[in-house]
């Protein structure tokens, strides 16, 4: 990885590490806003999914042999809500391929960027992470906004023997 991208660290003992409401928060967060989100925030993964993405013209005339850079969208809880519109930087697609960060990983967000998509709908994409531990059991009872639980094939992931 490259400089300060990632770190590891371990998270002591068993309380609850996340930075709770801080979905919520940054969910409701707005260009124009007065409000000041927390710095690092520490999340739980509990879903991880592939995204082919779409290649621009110019890329496509500069190597049109190449295929489309993988990314991928990750959902993240606060241990009260989570958020599946996360997505890695492209650079930080070799923390996933390599296991170190999976569903049930607890991160602390360094750098990130926050996208009003519509009036509804808020996309965050990670630049850099801090991984505090690769594998935990879920925190809490997360649910989504419209109160659906963590998909069954992620929950399955969850459990740590």
């Amino acid at each position: 990885m490259e400089g300060r991208k990632t770190q590891r660290h371990e998270i002591s003992g068993s309380a609850n590490p996340c930075t709770i409401h801080f979905i919520e928060q940054a969910s409701k967060f707005r260009s124009w806003s007065q409000v000041k989100l927390p710095e690092k925030p520490v999340l739980q993964v509990v879903t991880i999914e592939p995204l082919r993405c779409a290649r621009s013209a110019f890329e496509v005339a500069r190597n049109h042999d190449a295929p489309a850079p993988d990314r991928y969208q990750v959902g993240m809880s606060d241990s009260i809500r989570y958020h599946a519109q996360f997505t890695l930087h492209p650079r930080l697609n070799a923390l996933v391929r390599e296991g170190k960060l999976q569903v049930g990983s607890v991160v602390s967000l360094g750098k990130y960027l926050i996208h009003e998509e519509r009036s509804s709908c808020v996309i965050f994409t990670l630049l850099e992470i801090d991984i505090l531990s690769e594998r935990e059991p879920l925190y809490g009872a997360p649910r989504s906004w419209m109160g659906l639980p963590i998909p069954k094939k992620s929950m399955e992931k969850l459990v740590v023997a």
